[in-house]
């Protein structure tokens, strides 16, 4: 099953963009754990005031999960880096509402764009750390 096809899956079940980041790496990785990803939920909408978009907490917990140390040092200041560059510059702001911003239709087709868009970044970043996805 592709990325995608496991995103739509997810989202389907009711999940969020950022437990859907968590859940795909808990996969690849081989591990479960409910409890984290129930957890990741206080994250979901940019913790519910449309703050920082839940793709990219997400993505962060994500690589965090391969290996903590190199993901804050190196890993998630390069995919804050691309996301700003790349999304920042494309929404206005990396933050939900400027995602989103006052359309709530734009969050079924936007969100799903960015969790592949950031799922091919993480594993470009993941790949260029010897981690295989």
């Amino acid at each position: 099953m592709t990325d995608q096809m496991r995103m739509e899956e997810l989202a389907a079940k009711g999940l969020c963009c950022t437990q859907i980041m968590v859940q795909i790496a808990l996969e690849k990785l081989g591990r479960e754990n409910e409890e984290m990803v129930s957890a990741v939920s206080g994250l979901c909408r940019g913790m519910f005031s449309g703050k920082t978009c839940g793709v990219l907490t997400g993505a962060a917990m994500a690589l965090s999960l391969f290996d903590k140390n190199k993901a804050a040092k190196y890993m998630i200041p390069d995919l804050v880096d691309w996301f700003e560059c790349e999304i920042g510059e494309q929404y206005g702001g990396i933050a939900c509402s400027n995602i989103l911003g006052d359309n709530p239709l734009y969050k079924a087709a936007r969100c799903r764009e960015l969790m592949i868009a950031t799922q091919g970044k993480v594993r470009e970043i993941l790949n260029n750390f010897c981690f295989e996805t």
